[in-house]
């Protein structure tokens, strides 16, 4: 005769304030020949380093990436050409991430492009250990009244099978306002977590 259990899935959940977001931002520039559209992007480009540099961006969390130059196409035909680049900017001060974009964007002009910002948690590992923590007690408390209800005892543990996930939770948003103009919301990363566990009852 097989044994009875008890198979429970439980679920845990933690979120924390994101404490970096990384910036994509971009230039173009647009000129007669190739040459000139290159220098012109590399010009402004170097403008909006400057300006993460003087808000005080340390070199090792701005990268630039993704140098192109393509053909400008108008009105059916060729027009000159235009280059772009992209520059990623990590910032640590979170706060500064409105500040950081307007100083981008007055350093570059109409050649700036706003490409991406994404907010998240530097060391997320303490929050993953709480969630598979909570995610344990939920299937334990559910698991212990099943056996209540059965009249038996809670077991040696059988099997046990954990289900990840995680991602951008919206509750209780931070708006960090910089300036004027730009205003950021970090809101919340969360971290989920669900683990299934089987318990023999006795």
């Amino acid at each position: 005769m097989d044994a009875a259990y008890v198979e429970v899935t439980g679920a845990g959940s933690v979120a924390a304030a994101p404490d970096q977001v990384v910036l994509t931002l971009g230039v173009e520039h647009r000129a007669n020949d190739v040459a000139s559209a290159l220098a012109g992007c590399r010009d402004r480009l170097a403008a909006m380093l400057d300006s993460a540099r003087e808000l005080g961006c340390r070199p090792g969390d701005l990268r630039s990436t993704g140098l192109r130059v393509n053909p400008d196409w108008r009105d059916g035909g060729p027009s000159g050409y235009v280059a772009g680049q992209d520059l990623t900017v990590r910032l640590t001060d979170t706060a500064l991430a409105g500040a950081v974009i307007d100083a981008a964007a007055a350093a570059a002009g109409d050649a700036f492009r706003m490409n991406g910002l994404t907010w998240s948690v530097a060391d997320p590992i303490p929050l993953r250990l709480r969630a598979r923590e909570l995610a344990w007690a939920d299937a334990r408390a559910q698991a212990e009244q099943y056996a209540t209800l059965s009249g038996t005892h809670l077991g040696r543990v059988l099997r046990v099978q954990q289900h990840s996930g995680g991602g951008f939770g919206g509750a209780e948003p931070a708006m960090l306002k910089a300036s004027a103009d730009i205003a950021v919301e970090g809101g919340e990363e969360r971290i989920e977590t669900a683990v299934t566990v089987r318990w023999e009852l006795s």
